[in-house]
């Protein structure tokens, strides 16, 4: 069995996510038969904001590429008329052809799905759940790269030097550090990996890769917790004391 995005050998038919490009194949599974299970369904694409194609379900004469460049074009745009026009937040953008609709939506923080229909598609029959799994999967393609090196290296903590981190993770999970140029993972997948049991601790040069037990987990998030209300309780003090109240502490 082959990967269908990058075409590597997988070892387990079961796996959830290529060990050689790291898409997660469950996302493959979920569009597959989404567009199998709804007649309406022509199409899916997820590409990431800066126009890469991450999976798809399309036709075999239609250009991945392509379609992922557009789809962020067009939502780039539609985004930008949301904003200028004062409509709020971005939702959905409905194209309608005489063939049908193209849809595209926000499936992640930094994705795009875009979803080809027949022109006898009611519109509110597309699962919004779809969104959903896509979005969770997504998160998970970076926690499940990484987990698995961890394994393959029988370590608990794995160091990374930062300039090595597009040669492993997508682009669209990474982000430019203001600081120092090197690339960092993005904040939500930070806390993403925090809550599924890795910690990271993040240096000038180098990312660390710490698993931790349920217990420390619990430990850190109690500390954590202190520390928030030592903060608080230490700029409500620093308020009080420019309004000059004194406190009985001092």
């Amino acid at each position: 069995m082959l990967c269908e995005n990058c075409g590597a050998e997988l070892q387990d038919p079961n796996q959830e996510f290529c060990l050689n490009c790291g898409i997660p194949l469950r996302i493959n599974i979920i569009l597959t038969q989404f567009v199998e299970t709804n007649p309406g369904i022509e199409a899916c694409a997820i590409a990431s904001k800066e126009g890469l194609p991450l999976v798809s379900a399309l036709p075999q004469d239609v250009d991945e590429t392509r379609i992922a460049a557009m789809t962020t074009a067009l939502f780039s745009l539609a985004e930008r008329s949301i904003i200028e026009f004062d409509k709020g937040n971005f939702h959905t953008l409905y194209i309608k052809g005489s063939n049908g609709y193209l849809l595209v939506f926000q499936a992640d923080s930094n994705a795009v799905l875009a979803v080809s229909t027949t022109a006898d598609l009611r519109l509110g029959s597309i699962p919004i759940n779809l969104i959903s799994a896509i979005d969770t999967d997504l998160k998970r393609m970076a926690y499940e790269k990484i987990k698995s090196i961890m394994l393959e290296e029988g370590v608990n903590e794995l160091t990374i030097d930062r300039k090595y981190l597009p040669e492993i993770l997508h682009a669209d999970q990474l982000e430019i550090s203001p600081k120092d140029g090197l690339p960092t993972l993005k904040s939500f997948l930070i806390q993403y990996f925090y809550v599924k049991g890795i910690l990271i601790q993040i240096s000038s040069k180098e990312i660390k890769f710490i698993y931790i037990e349920k217990e420390d987990n619990k430990r850190l998030s109690l500390e954590k917790k202190e520390e928030n209300k030592r903060i608080v309780l230490k700029n409500v003090k620093k308020r009080l004391r420019d309004l000059g109240v004194k406190l009985k502490d001092e």
